[in-house]
């Protein structure tokens, strides 16, 4: 017997193979089995156990793997997801080095039993999870993407690729599979002996199907390919009387959500949104300098935005306890009877796909998941992969705070990796959006008859302010400047256009540059500035070249244009047309383009 994180293992006499099959969600494995695409594994399913198991979030190949071979969650061990903002040098990182691998591994147990004779061996298919499982661990440990590069030094084996009798194959390729299947059915193949044959080989195969298509399409016939791969392998490690486990990395939050069945009462629902509510106070510095350092807002919008995540809190805890039932008496007409009808609203119970923006890191959040708790929903959400760190936080405290884990699921992945399947899946009743009208476009045109909610931002009537010529000029000035600059002007209720009657509009002009030269903008983390940064330096450099296009076309810049990766200095134009690219579509930044008008038609 050995422990590891206080859990006892048994060493099994006979050689084991771990195989680890990344993107495995049940209704795959049901569907193909159904189809008859998986004969393989169907018998495979048949003559051993076939459990499912909650599957750690976020559900990616690293922190499974990482939690199958520690036997602990991420929690624990430390690998929670693809990337972790690092306070130390104020960056965001990607979790491969084992630096952050707080937990000892299984393998490295196994390895440490080496001079008993015992030989442990790891084959991946990429070189960022090899690092991670190889960590502290005696024996062999080599990546198919990196193969050709195998050191005794570094991996405990060299001639990988005279090993298998196969080329390097290219990365998420379903041949990098059957190389990792290869080297499995080779390095057992070696006689038994001191480092010879392992007595425990872990497989760890990558995911080329399930990103793309659905359960039981016609795109999900690689499983056919796979199948034949697989049992190439199992069946003569079968035959040399290995134990095998198939084990998954498996994307089934979705599945996880439509089986649990919330049965919190409205006092339960309303206690967590408040416990949730109390926590965001307590810590309102740290979650506005996460919000902060996520998404280059000011500490003053961050701080802004904790004040109106609780405040969200709040409310939706107040909804949960109203009765929304009515009663109406049936005895008003002379065909009335003396009694009452009573309703009651039932809300949808089922499971919500939601999808959120960069621009406010957290409160878009808040306004989706508070309701879902509120009404007793079950919730995935996908929040930007600009500003991931904030949603997670935000789950983090509700979690806290009391909320089954259940009913609330966070995934940060490149959204074009998911968004088929988290749209178009049977699991999903609701989906909902905030953000641009292109995008929510094609999610309704993937969404089809399901239940749809959303906000969508685009040029319309809440975008310009109207100045008339007998307007308070310094206010409209000052409410003008505000509205364009604060949250970095990043906001569906920003001002993209001001619009102003020609008799004042000289006049306006200079009090909003005047203003604007007053706005003081830097260093995000800076609590004395009026502004921080854009989103990314990408877009900074997009409103550098609107307003130089605009320049190009008549308009005359006033202030501001400066740029500094992804700081963009406020920035006043005047003499601006309608037609021009920095006042037809929606700028989303902190650009003031002043139109005139003659009259109120016109405008």
């Amino acid at each position: 017997m050995i422990t590891v994180n206080q859990r006892p293992y048994r060493v099994l006499a006979r050689p084991t193979v771990v195989v680890c099959v990344d993107g495995c969600e049940p209704d795959y494995i049901a569907q193909a089995v159904a189809h008859g695409r998986m004969p393989g594994l169907k018998q495979v399913l048949a003559e051993g156990p076939a459990l499912v198991a909650d599957c750690v979030i976020p559900s990616f190949t690293n922190p499974n793997n990482l939690s199958i071979v520690t036997g602990v969650p991420p929690s624990v061990h430390g690998i929670c997801g693809n990337t972790l903002f690092d306070v130390a040098s104020g960056t965001e990182v990607m979790l491969n080095d084992p630096k952050w691998l707080r937990a000892p591994t299984l393998l490295a147990a196994l390895g440490a039993l080496a001079d008993a004779g015992r030989t442990v061996a790891v084959s991946t298919a990429n070189d960022k999870l090899r690092k991670l499982l190889g960590h502290g661990m005696k024996g062999f440990c080599f990546s198919a993407e990196k193969a050709a590069e195998a050191t005794c030094p570094e991996n405990g084996i060299s001639g990988v690729v005279d090993l298998v009798g196969m080329a390097v194959p290219p990365v998420f390729s379903a041949e990098l599979s059957e190389f990792v299947f290869a080297a499995g059915v080779r390095l057992m193949s070696r006689p038994v002996g001191q480092h010879g044959r392992p007595d425990v080989l872990y497989l760890s195969t990558p995911d080329y199907v399930q990103h793309k298509h659905a359960p039981g399409t016609e795109g999900a016939d690689a499983f056919d390919a796979f199948d034949a791969m697989m049992n190439h392998c199992l069946g003569p490690l079968d035959a040399m009387g290995c134990v095998i486990a198939l084990t998954a990395d498996p994307e089934q939050v979705l599945a996880m959500a439509h089986a649990y069945k919330p049965r919190l009462t409205r006092f339960e629902r309303a206690s967590i949104l408040n416990r949730c509510a109390a926590l965001v106070r307590e810590r309102s510095v740290d979650v506005a300098a996460l919000i902060s350092a996520a998404s280059g807002l000011c500490l003053k919008d961050a701080i802004d935005e904790a004040g109106r995540i609780t405040d969200v809190l709040v409310f939706g805890a107040n909804e949960c306890l109203k009765d929304d039932g009515q009663i109406f008496s049936c005895d008003l007409t002379p065909h009335g009877k003396r009694r009452r009808a009573c309703t009651q609203r039932d809300p949808l119970l089922g499971v919500i796909t939601a999808i959120t923006p960069f621009n406010h890191p957290v409160n878009p959040v808040a306004h989706k998941v508070v309701p879902s708790i509120a009404t007793n929903n079950r919730m995935v959400l996908k929040p930007s992969e600009k500003v991931p760190l904030s949603a997670l936080l935000f789950a983090n405290l509700l979690d806290e705070a009391g909320l089954p884990p259940e009913m609330l699921s966070v995934i940060t992945v490149d959204p074009r990796e998911i968004a088929d399947e988290r749209i178009t899946k049977p699991h999903v009743d609701l989906v909902t959006f905030t953000g641009g009208v292109a995008i929510g476009k094609f999610i309704a045109s993937k969404a089809g008859y399901k239940r749809m909610v959303f906000e969508l931002g685009a040029n319309g009537a809440n975008d310009p302010i109207i100045v008339m010529d007998d307007a308070d000029l310094d206010a409209a000035a000052t409410l003008a400047v505000h509205g364009s600059y604060k949250n970095s002007g990043q906001r569906c209720t920003a001002v993209k256009r001001l619009l102003v009657h020609e008799a004042v509009a000289a006049r306006f002009t200079e009090l909003v540059v005047e203003k604007t030269r007053a706005w003081r903008f830097g260093d995000p983390s800076d609590a004395t500035l009026d502004m921080g940064a854009l989103i990314d330096e990408q877009a900074a450099q997009l409103f550098e070249a609107g307003v130089n296009e605009a320049g190009a076309q008549g308009a005359r810049r006033l202030v501001g244009n400066g740029r500094d990766g992804a700081l963009y200095s406020p920035t006043v134009l005047d003499r601006v047309r309608p037609e021009m690219s920095v006042a037809m579509p929606e700028t989303f930044g902190p650009v003031s383009p002043i139109i005139s008008f003659a009259n109120i038609d016109e405008a």
